[in-house]
């Protein structure tokens, strides 16, 4: 895979991770919880998977921002 898709999945993981938290009612419910913390381990993966084919600096900008603006607007990660 290419840094760019890597980085996709990683922005993508990590919408999905805080959307299941968000559902998680205080940590109270399992299945949120547990989609959670697999979305975040994965997206961290990748994200270091990311640095293998792409500067930090650009791979952090991209990731923050794009993140930033999936979880302000509640769209998908890729949208631009």
């Amino acid at each position: 895979m290419t840094g760019w898709t890597l980085l996709a999945f990683a922005i993508a993981a990590d919408v999905v991770g805080t959307t299941a938290l968000r559902a998680s009612n205080g940590l109270t419910r399992a299945v949120p919880v547990t989609v959670s913390t697999l979305a975040y381990v994965a997206s961290f993966a990748l994200l270091a998977l990311t640095l293998k084919h792409l500067s930090l600096g650009m791979t952090y900008a991209i990731w923050s921002g794009k993140r930033l603006r999936s979880h302000s607007s509640g769209g998908s990660p890729t949208t631009s």
